[in-house]
């Protein structure tokens, strides 16, 4: 029986969102903020409101298939002793669906896979540029490399902030 691969890329847009919340402080306080009693709103009240949130943006099934090495190298699915395998560990195995994930599509796709969904995991976009492709053995790298994730890599890179922390890839597998 075959193991496919399931989830999203998820972006949080904070920093995105602290600036639009600041240009408005800066753009509203002479003529709404401060006559609705502007000395009891802080600018820094103001700015503690805005919260991480992660969305999902993106839908891993258009980007990547059937992968065993890949799964196995990242994530340790499909693969009993990814250190004899790769001569590394795993990199990002089962850590869970992320508490603060988007609720939806993301947790709920997950919940209704009830017990068909296993491993589920994440990595951040910093942790997968943190890699260093030339710890697996043999041509596993340029192979995981080539089938589909260098393409899922560059859409990520799409919604870095620049610090590849806001971007991450929240995954799981079915059999």
């Amino acid at each position: 029986m075959g193991c496919d691969i399931h989830g999203y890329i998820e972006v949080d847009e904070y920093k995105k969102n602290l600036a639009w919340a600041e240009e408005q402080w800066n753009k509203d306080w002479e003529r709404w903020i401060k006559p609705l009693g502007g000395n009891a709103i802080t600018k820094q009240k103001w700015l503690d409101k805005i919260e991480h949130r992660w969305d999902a943006k993106i839908n891993i099934g258009l980007l990547l298939s059937r992968n065993y090495d890949m799964f196995g190298f990242i994530f340790g699915v499909r693969r009993d002793r990814p250190e004899e395998q790769y001569g590394c560990p795993a990199i990002a195995p089962n850590r869970g669906i992320p508490e603060n994930a988007d609720g939806y599509p993301t947790k709920s796709e997950y919940t209704e896979m009830e017990s068909d969904a296993h491993s589920a995991s994440y990595i951040t976009l910093k942790e997968i540029h943190d890699i260093d492709w030339s710890k697996p053995q043999g041509s596993i790298a340029q192979f995981v490399k080539d089938n589909g994730f260098a393409e899922l890599i560059k859409v990520m890179e799409v919604f870095d902030d620049g610090s590849g922390e806001n971007v991450r890839l929240v995954v799981w597998f079915d059999n």
